[in-house]
């Protein structure tokens, strides 16, 4: 039966009993031509939208070519893949990987693989590569295998090499073949100066400064900033490079910090070292008759040699009719063969062989006395006395009798 007016809903034609397309949007279409009143649903394009899209998530024109893909495609009616290569694998309406690449891939399509890369960054290369795809190693020139995008070398280059990118060798003058960055030597080998380490130093100098004229250290014999002065008397003509003082010692025979002084004639001549460095102390001790610490004062005349080196006292002994520590008292003439001694105890003189006649004690101090004159000296005087006395009695008898 004919239908005046409207259809009811999802409904069309003469008599409205035909279907709209389930792809219209609440189910309302054309009576008579079917299109679709409210557009189409998400997945449907076309006038009466009837056509699906597979991966589409809307479109707006009925014709279906200004779709909103879903993720993984894109083009007007999203059909075409978005590449593997691109991050969440999500790509724009013209599939450009808009979101950036997935690990491994680079390039404005990612279509550019990168073993070596760490990420989707073509400045983000492991350790050791460089280069938009990370292909070029930079191992073997840069320090720890550091190196930028363009290969230049971050931490600097491994001994031996120079340069931006660590492709050029430095200098084999160079100490250990070792440079800068600008391939100036870092130091020179002994004998060597200059940035290259191409001029030879002064003959005096063992090692000199790598830029002026002043020498480091000096062949052996020499001292100085330029190695100008000669030690001399030096053990090995050894000596310090600022002041010249031997670090070694002496020549034998020598002293003095210098060693510009020479040891003392009395010392003990040997083989080696006469005397120290410092104090010239005889090594050797003494030549006879000489005592002290260089050997230059005199045992006393009186010594039987040697004397005590550091006292001067005659510890072997006296000569005849000397004694005392230093042999300097005489002694006694009643000493027989004038011959004595101090005792152990340094204070008592004693005559060795014994005394002269006439003389006795330790020291022969006493004189000896004969039994007559010890009569002569006693009896007599004493006869004269009593002689005296009668003689004074019988005047006071007779004194008395007047």
């Amino acid at each position: 039966m004919y239908c005046e007016g409207v259809c009811g809903k999802g409904k069309r034609g003469l008599y409205c009993g035909q279907d709209c397309s389930d792809g219209c949007n609440n189910s309302f279409c054309n009576r008579w031509t079917g299109e679709c009143i409210n557009g189409c649903k998400s997945n449907r394009y076309g006038t009466k939208c009837d056509i699906p899209c597979e991966h589409c998530a809307s479109c707006v024109d009925v014709e279906g070519q200004d779709c909103v893909c879903n993720n993984g495609y894109y083009g007007g009616q999203c059909k075409q893949k978005c590449p593997v290569s691109c991050k969440n694998n999500t790509c724009n309406s013209e599939g450009m990987c808009h979101l950036g690449c997935a690990a491994g891939w680079v390039g404005d399509k990612c279509d550019q693989q990168c073993l070596n890369c760490v990420d989707d960054s073509d400045s983000k290369c492991f350790i050791g590569w460089y280069g938009q795809t990370c292909s070029l190693s930079c191992r073997g020139r840069c320090s720890k295998g550091l190196c930028s995008v363009n290969g230049s070398c971050a931490a600097g280059c491994l001994e031996g090499l120079f340069g931006d990118t660590c492709e050029e060798t430095c200098p084999d003058t160079c100490e250990s073949r070792s440079c800068k960055a600008d391939g100036t030597c870092k130091s020179c080998p002994d004998g060597y100066r200059g940035s290259r380490c191409d001029q030879t130093c002064d003959l005096k100098c063992r090692t000199c400064q790598q830029v002026g004229n002043d020498c480091k250290s000096c062949t052996s014999g020499y001292f100085g900033n330029s190695c100008q002065f000669q030690c001399k008397n030096c053990r090995k003509g050894l000596c310090h490079k600022t002041n010249g003082t031997c670090s070694r010692g002496c020549k034998n025979g020598m002293h003095g910090p210098y060693c510009d002084k020479k040891c003392n004639r009395n010392c003990r001549r040997l083989s080696a070292d006469t005397c120290l460095m410092d104090s010239g102390w005889c090594n050797h001790g003494c030549r006879r008759g000489w005592f002290w610490i260089q050997c230059d004062r005199k045992c006393a005349n009186g010594c039987r040699f040697p004397c005590d080196r550091e006292t001067g006292e005659c510890s072997v002994g006296c000569k005849p009719s000397l004694y005392g520590s230093f042999c300097n008292s005489s002694c006694s003439d009643h000493c027989l063969n004038s011959d004595c001694m101090l005792t152990i105890d340094g204070f008592t003189v004693v005559c060795v062989d014994g005394c002269r006649n006439g003389w006795s004690g330790p020291y022969c101090q006493r004189a000896n006395t004969s039994p007559w004159i010890v009569i002569a000296f006693t009896v007599v005087p004493v006869g004269i006395i009593c002689c005296l006395t009668g003689v004074v009695i019988r005047k006071l008898l007779l004194r008395w009798s007047w």
